[in-house]
């Protein structure tokens, strides 16, 4: 999931000054959990490492994903879409901007995948098992 082009930079900043953001997604790799079109709150994370299966927002090369945490590698964490087909470029430390702490949709609040749930949703992804679920999912219903 990406923020709209033009507020990258200011949303980056706001964030690693330790503003809380809202901002509207865009794209499908977090599907169906966050969709494009959602409204996402993200607190900056401050230095605090972010747990297995939180969804958080980073800054690789300039651009701002929103993806979540599905491993560690030797100590760097590993990110990926829910519904990607491969995982992120391994992030550093100073590209981990916050933690997704509520989505909205149509101005409800959507519960599933952020509680406890977080870490099979993890293991799921990390396994490319989403995906094929989700490819499933599309093809019963066409």
């Amino acid at each position: 999931m990406l923020a709209d082009e033009p507020l990258r930079p200011l949303l980056t900043d706001l964030l690693r000054g330790g503003t809380t953001v809202r901002m509207e997604v865009t794209g499908h790799s977090m599907s169906p959990f966050i969709r494009s079109g959602d409204v996402v709150t993200i607190e900056p994370l401050l230095g605090r490492r972010p747990a297995l299966g939180e969804v958080v927002a980073l800054a690789p090369g300039g651009r701002l994903l929103v993806h979540r945490l599905v491993g560690w590698d030797r100590g760097r964490a590993l990110f990926r879409g829910d519904v990607a087909a491969g995982a992120d470029p391994v992030a550093s430390s100073d590209d981990l901007l916050g933690r997704v702490t509520c989505v909205e949709r149509g101005g409800r609040r959507v519960r599933l995948g952020l509680g406890v749930e977080r870490l099979p949703i993890a293991w799921l992804s990390r396994v490319g098992l989403l995906r094929a679920l989700a490819r499933l999912r599309e093809r019963l219903r066409s």
